[in-house]
């Protein structure tokens, strides 16, 4: 099963990714390619949240405040090499 940050790292890459192609942020998960209704996505201008929770214990990422990088590592941590081979 996956994780609630693993879910949360797919989508920034899927967002990241969105905007690299398109100059812009989607408006909704869903034009990043994200249908499941798992997470919460709120753009606000040019930075963006995105938010889930597992029982009363929520992990959000808020672009304004932290870059994809610096959140991946806090959240993921080693967890992070295994993903990229490192």
């Amino acid at each position: 099963m996956q994780t609630l940050e693993n879910a949360i790292w797919i989508r920034l890459n899927m967002i990241a990714t969105y905007r690299a192609r398109n100059g812009s942020l989607p408006q909704t998960l869903a034009e990043a390619g994200d249908e499941s209704g798992l997470l919460d996505y709120t753009v606000v201008g040019q930075n963006y949240t995105l938010c889930g929770s597992v029982g009363q214990e929520p992990v959000c990422f808020n672009s304004a405040v932290e870059s994809e990088r610096d959140w991946t590592a806090r959240e993921l941590g080693n967890d992070m090499t295994r993903r990229i081979g490192g």
